[in-house]
């Protein structure tokens, strides 16, 4: 293994035990959630995740959050297959809907649209 690599490999193990270990991860269960009424919940996507018009995939396609990519969630609602959706507004004004099949699950999900 090169000496970059073994770096490489290190640094990402200390990070993954300091996400761990944070008080804010242990306060709200959810490293990557903050949650306030007004502002909705920041969430990353952990794989590419299309944004639709409706609550879904048959809706029109509006675009793509990227792998890693973060967007703030405001609502959540069932689509016709039962599935949750999160709605969404980082993209442009209007509906923006993502399945949250594409990010972690939430200890405290955000409340119904």
């Amino acid at each position: 293994m090169s000496t970059f690599a073994r770096r490489a490999a290190v640094g990402a193990a200390g990070l993954a035990l300091a996400a761990t270990l944070s008080p804010v991860a242990q306060a709200d269960g959810h490293a990557e959630t903050r949650a306030s009424a007004s502002q909705g919940m920041e969430l990353m996507a952990y794989t590419k995740a299309p944004v639709y018009a409706k609550p879904s995939s048959s809706s029109k396609r509006l675009g793509t959050v990227q792998a890693g990519g973060k967007v703030r969630v405001w609502c959540q609602a069932k689509g016709p297959s039962g599935h949750i959706w999160y709605a969404i507004q980082d993209l442009a004004p209007g509906g923006h809907y993502v399945w949250s099949g594409h990010f972690m699950s939430l200890a405290h999900p955000p409340k119904s649209c």
